[in-house]
Parts: structure tokens; C-alpha cells; sequence
């Protein structure tokens, strides 16, 4: 077995993606379909302490071992590589192929810890050897070295945004690339479950605000606030255009440090250029209440109301130059 080129195709598969499941499906599947003799590669991952089943190659297995039974929980406990010539003479082997006779398990470590193992079988008795060894272990010591355990981020986040009347600010941000969906709704209030009246009566102390659902891979959180500075008047402290009120009032949620420096940055920015300091509130995201279905995409339900709301207070022009920005023909 030749070791280099195995472990360069498996360095390849973990610089393309080094989150364990695809990795490690990606592994168990070409030591499988390149050793011959296999009936079975994959892998057992440790939780909650005892070995979880991964991703593998071959027939259905078993899913749960507890540490210090069987080859693979024996392995894993005692961290070692563990060579069977036949697992029916193992003390406490665990039968979940009756046709496998042989078998190599080597431990795999992240964080100086046993974290996982790798198992392989055979239905030849006596299978595995010195080479065999040599090679799963150089396979395990680029896993150890590029294997990611923690569950990656979700593609999609959230950014939220009080710019006046949600109706007016909604399909500003649904036009934008890598936006997937754009909810009208309240937030930065104590109040709980807040209706439309409520908030426009000023009954509670929630603004107007929309939840943009986007991927960061194809818009970020800056373009997503500077769209939203461009489409709003970020001086006037008392509403936005002929929306009057603290609900209408403008503000920042932010879910992260990485956003709250950037809103930070923008408007000290903005400070900094036009002489007068933003009225735009930046405030932790506490909570966000969907408003009712008859506000959600208003624009695309009501289009004349829409219309005449947007040419009243001014707005269709920075709508417009929104869309051109997008690529869109506003007239469209």
C-alpha cells in the first residue's frame, strides 16, 4: 500500500472541507473502494462517554459501544491501536457483521483527548499488518491534524433593523443579493407578543423593525447597513418622514460584538462627514415579534397603497435608486 498517496488524497478531501461528517464519509468511502479484503470503514465518534457511531462504508452497524468493550471501545479507552487477527477470539468482541473476521481500530485525538476512532474490518481473518498500520495511522495523523469537530455556523443570519414604517423598508433589503427573506415585525420594547395597534397607538415602547434573513457568503452585515442608511434619514430624531413617533424612530440590533462595531463604525463615520451626529439608536437584540400577515410584504399585496405611502413621504426616489443599485429597472 502505497502510504503517500493515500494520505494526500485524504489532506486533499480535508482541505476541500474539514468538518468531520463530509471528511470523514469522504474517508470511510475511499479506504473502502481502495483496500482490498474490506467489508467495513468508518468511524465512532465519543460522546457523552461511549462511542457514538459516524459516518462509514459497508452494512448497517452498531450504533452505540460503551467505552472498554469491544475492539473499538478497547481501543478508544486504552488509547492504542488495536489489531484483531480474528475478533471471534476477542474477550467481549461485539457482532455487528457475522462475516467480519479481522479488524484494525486506531484511536484519533483533538485537544490531547480521545475524541474519536477509526474502524476498519475484513472478512479474511488476519488481514491487517504492519503496512496496514502504518498507513491508517498516517491517514489518522492528517485527520488529528485537520479534522474540524464543532458544527459550523448556519449559512443563513439575521439582521435587524428599525427604519420607520416597515412597509417603506421591506422591499428595500428583499431586493438585495443573498437575501432570502425580509419579516416585518416589533422589537426593542419590554412588552411581550405586541400588536399593530399597540405599537403604533405608542402603547409599548417597540419600534417598527424588519428581520433580514441573508447569507453572509453573499451579502454582508455592512452592505445590509449601509443599504439601510441610504433608505432612511438618519438625522431625524422623531420619526421618519411622515411616519411621526417613537415607534417610527430609528435603530440597530445587534446580535454580536462584530456588529455593534460596525454599526459603531458607520455612523461615527457618518458623524464625521456630515457635521451632525446620526439619530440611529444601536442597541442589543433582545427579541423580535412577527407582525401580523397583512403587514408582510405589504409592498408586493397593497402596491397602489404602497405607492402612494412612498410618494407621500418621499421615499420612491431612494427605493428606485436602490433597485438600480441591484441591477433591477425600477420601472419594472
Amino acid at each position: 500500500m502505497d502510504h503517500s498517496i493515500l494520505t494526500a488524497q485524504v489532506l486533499g478531501f480535508a482541505e476541500a472541507e474539514p468538518w468531520y461528517v463530509p471528511l470523514f464519509a469522504n474517508v470511510s468511502a475511499l479506504l473502502y473502494e481502495t483496500m482490498p479484503d474490506l467489508n467495513w470503514a468508518g468511524f465512532y465518534l465519543l460522546r457523552d462517554g461511549r462511542l457514538v457511531l459516524g459516518p462509514f462504508h459497508g452494512r448497517p452497524a452498531c450504533i452505540h459501544i460503551q467505552m472498554g468493550k469491544g475492539v473499538c471501545g478497547t481501543a478508544a479507552a486504552e488509547d492504542r491501536t488495536v489489531i484483531v487477527p480474528d475478533v471471534h477470539r476477542f474477550p467481549g468482541h461485539i457482532a455487528c457483521d457475522s462475516a467480519s473476521m479481522s479488524e484494525i481500530v486506531i484511536p484519533i485525538h483533538a485537544g490531547g483527548a480521545v475524541v474519536a476512532v477509526l474502524d476498519v474490518d475484513s472478512p479474511v481473518a488476519d488481514r491487517f499488518g504492519k503496512e496496514e498500520r502504518l498507513s491508517l495511522e498516517a491517514v489518522v495523523r492528517v485527520l488529528e491534524e485537520k479534522t474540524v469537530f464543532t458544527n459550523p455556523e448556519p449559512v443563513c443570519r439575521n439582521a435587524y433593523f428599525a427604519g420607520g414604517c416597515f412597509w417603506c423598508i421591506t422591499p428595500v433589503f428583499a431586493e438585495l443579493p443573498g437575501v432570502s427573506r425580509v419579516l416585518s415585525g416589533y422589537s426593542g420594547g419590554r412588552e411581550v407578543r405586541p400588536s399593530y395597534e399597540d405599537v403604533k397607538g405608542r402603547r409599548t415602547h417597540h419600534r417598527e423593525t424588519v428581520r433580514i434573513t441573508y447569507d453572509p457568503n453573499e451579502t454582508s452585515f455592512e452592505q445590509l447597513l449601509d443599504v439601510f442608511l441610504q433608505n432612511v434619514d438618519p438625522f431625524d430624531a422623531e420619526g421618519q418622514f411622515i411616519d411621526r413617533g417613537a415607534s417610527y424612530t430609528l435603530a440597530v440590533y445587534y446580535t454580536s460584538p462584530a456588529e455593534k462595531r460596525a454599526a459603531e463604525r458607520r455612523l461615527a463615520a457618518l458623524e464625521l462627514s456630515s457635521g451632525s451626529a446620526p439619530a440611529v439608536s444601536v442597541e442589543p437584540f433582545a427579541a423580535f415579534y412577527e407582525a401580523e400577515e397583512e403587514h408582510q410584504d405589504y409592498y408586493l399585496k397593497n402596491p397602489e397603497a404602497f405607492a402612494a405611502e412612498m410618494d407621500a413621504s418621499g421615499r420612491n426616489a431612494r427605493f428606485n435608486a436602490a433597485r438600480r443599485t441591484s441591477g433591477e429597472d425600477p420601472e419594472t
